[in-house]
């Protein structure tokens, strides 16, 4: 079986040491405020013709970190009624590669192949460089005919946006901050609930290369076997118990009961988004987005086993 392509790479250790305490989400204190329903439908949204990103598709590249926030972002203006249309996942992918290039000893600059990258490269290269939409993009969509130098070659340099092509200029939203969610146990859990209950969807890493991930076609996914290796992002979830184990849930991840939080968590399913296209065979239907493939189900085990829970702040440019 041809394994789907993948790309993510985990952060520095050093740098997911630092993340601890850092919020540079302005309206950190207000999400944690939220009220948590028994469900959000925040993937209501995913049509493009209501604003959202649809399903993203990498193919044959490793710019899943690029689809994860692209789409997410995108995601969550339309929420807002403040899409402009889909950020470019190619933008940013190379634009956290290019945020990451090295000097060689001769004073030039490394060069770029398809390695796949970090969250924090996706978030310094946007803050750095900005993002066209995707509409204005000629290396949208991604794939290896548009981002390599030599199609077919692995190894090839990438195709890199002049400097003066206005790419970076005409950014059609601003980066304003963003966070890892850096909680453990409950903590954790109630964080992400109350993110995505704000409206705001969560990019995550998680083992994509083993057969549960790679052959799924629907039901609720668990703890992955393999490797961190790939990005994509929740988007809902929902409670299937009754509403008096919810508020007693509720009350336990708030206080920190990890005893009863795992007793009544198997009532939690999460909705989540893949980048590996909505006809390819890959993934299940959801009718509250109205996609036809692309999306998949997962439970607890699966939050707990993931990685660089992110939050974005955007808004559109004037």
């Amino acid at each position: 079986m041809t394994l789907h392509a993948r790309g993510h790479i985990a952060d520095h250790p050093e740098v997911v040491r630092r993340r601890a305490g850092l919020h540079l989400h302005p309206l950190f204190g207000a999400i944690l405020a939220t009220v948590l329903p028994l469900a959000t439908t925040n993937r209501v949204n995913m049509p493009p013709a209501k604003g959202g990103p649809g399903i993203l598709n990498q193919t044959d590249v490793g710019g899943c970190e690029g689809c994860a926030h692209a789409g997410g972002g995108t995601l969550w203006l339309a929420g807002q009624g403040k899409s402009k249309g889909l950020i470019s996942n190619v933008a940013l992918y190379l634009g956290a590669l290019m945020f990451d290039q090295t000097l060689n000893p001769d004073g030039t600059l490394s060069t770029i192949t398809d390695t796949g990258t970090q969250p924090s490269s996706v978030l310094s290269g946007w803050q750095t460089f900005g993002a066209r939409l995707a509409a204005n993009d000629p290396q949208y969509p991604m794939n290896s005919s548009t981002l390599y130098k030599t199609p077919g070659d692995a190894n090839s340099p990438l195709i890199l946006p002049a400097v003066d092509s206005g790419l970076y200029a005409d950014s059609p939203y601003r980066f304003n901050g963003a966070y890892f969610i850096t909680a453990t146990g409950p903590a954790r859990l109630l964080q992400l609930l109350t993110v995505l209950a704000s409206g705001r969807p969560v990019s995550d890493a998680i083992p994509a290369s083993g057969q549960q991930f790679q052959s799924y076609t629907g039901g609720i996914l668990g703890a992955l076997e393999g490797p961190v290796d790939h990005a994509n992002y929740i988007v809902d979830y929902e409670w299937t118990g009754t509403p008096t184990d919810w508020v007693s849930f509720v009350v336990a991840i708030q206080q920190n009961d990890v005893a009863t939080t795992a007793r009544l968590a198997v009532n939690l399913v999460f909705h989540c988004v893949n980048s590996w296209g909505d006809n390819t065979g890959w993934g299940e239907a959801d009718a509250v987005s109205t996609m036809i493939g692309g999306t998949y189900r997962a439970n607890i085990d699966y939050i707990n086993q993931a990685e660089d829970l992110c939050v974005l702040d955007l808004s559109a440019a004037a």
